[in-house]
């Protein structure tokens, strides 16, 4: 983790930088969620992160050194591993035409995922809901274009990539699901729909790509589902994401704050990057987002008023249900004697 301010190279000369991530495992040692991934060069900034789908990816692997883990956490790991490499190796020339950079990033991948199968352990029933090693990838490759940064989302599955600038926050890739990110207030934030991409040993995969410009300063992020899944909006997930920048006094303090909150709310690993870009120290994010705090806080606040009424009324109303419930009985006890009463008399034929 960066934890003060780092100038690029080359063409970011301008853009001082600070990093940290943070990987949450709901079960010690078993975590699906592979470490972020960040790489700083010259001139390019690449930020990743991973989530092995346990669901479908719950087959058991072997390893060199003979250790078994199920398909998914080797999987996230893997894919990390091969998008490191190929940054390195490719770095940021193939950026400039997006259509050969998608068709090499997909051959390389689905490549690499291929020769994976090897390590499969054959279970004694296939379902056809299972996969050999299944994991999402939400990555970013950042760049200076023209006084502005061009960035590039590259995903698979149902992990994200944002922006977060001064008017606020943006999301910069889609779900690789049947309803995609819905539009929709109830299903924006995820959910439990069945993804139709991911990356995968079983078949051929696709690489999303799409091409943005912003200005910064700004805050860059990615993250598996567990960070944002659980929290009731995605303006709430904007909201926390920039209350802790204003309550933390670093962005390790910062992470500590993310990290408490998931560890209460999330039912599944969790996984993020954050990249603050252009700010020269942190006490200037921190300025730049007072604004955007005060806007999300007074409609969230709106927001709370009415909950608070509408939790209010459901007591009143849960409270003078059993009451009436209880009268109820207690009237019952005392009428079903008359009215049983003469079933006790009289010949039944």
């Amino acid at each position: 983790m960066k934890n003060k301010s780092n100038v690029l190279l080359g063409n970011f000369q301008q853009y001082p930088y600070q990093e940290c991530h943070l990987n949450l495992e709901k079960k010690k040692g078993q975590g699906e969620d592979a470490d972020p991934l960040f790489i700083a060069q010259d001139d390019l900034i690449c930020l990743a992160v991973f989530d092995g789908l346990g669901g479908s990816g719950n087959h058991r692997v072997v390893l060199q050194d003979g250790s078994e883990c199920t398909g998914a956490f080797f999987a996230s790991r893997q894919a990390s591993s091969y998008l490191k490499n190929f940054v390195i190796q490719q770095h940021v020339n193939i950026l400039d035409d997006l259509t050969n950079f998608k068709l090499i990033l997909e051959q390389y991948l689905n490549e690499k995922f291929t020769e994976l199968n090897k390590h499969v352990i054959p279970p004694k029933f296939k379902s056809d809901l299972l996969k050999n090693f299944p994991t999402t990838m939400a990555s970013l490759f950042l760049s200076y274009y023209q006084e502005k940064i061009r960035v590039i989302s590259a995903w698979a599955g149902d992990s994200r990539c944002y922006v977060l600038t001064a008017s606020g926050m943006r999301v910069l890739s889609d779900d690789d699901t049947a309803i995609g990110i819905d539009s929709s207030l109830s299903d924006y934030t995820g959910g439990d729909a069945i993804m139709d991409n991911c990356l995968s040993s079983d078949n051929q995969f696709t690489i999303n790509i799409r091409q943005n410009f912003v200005d910064a300063p700004c805050i860059f992020i990615t993250a598996t589902d567990g960070c944002f899944a659980y929290l009731e909006t995605a303006f709430h997930f904007e909201f926390f994401v920039i209350q802790f920048i204003l309550a933390s006094h670093s962005l390790d303090e910062w992470r500590e704050r993310m990290s408490q909150l998931l560890r209460n709310i999330s039912g599944d690993d969790s996984s993020m990057n954050i990249l603050l870009l252009g700010f020269k120290h942190f006490d200037e994010c921190k300025a730049f987002y007072t604004q955007r705090y005060k806007e999300l806080s007074s409609n969230l606040q709106a927001m709370t008023t009415y909950q608070a009424t509408i939790d209010n009324a459901n007591s009143i109303v849960s409270m003078n249900i059993e009451l009436l419930n209880k009268e109820k009985n207690n009237f019952w006890e005392k009428y079903k004697e008359q009215y049983f009463s003469l079933l006790s008399e009289g010949n039944k034929q």
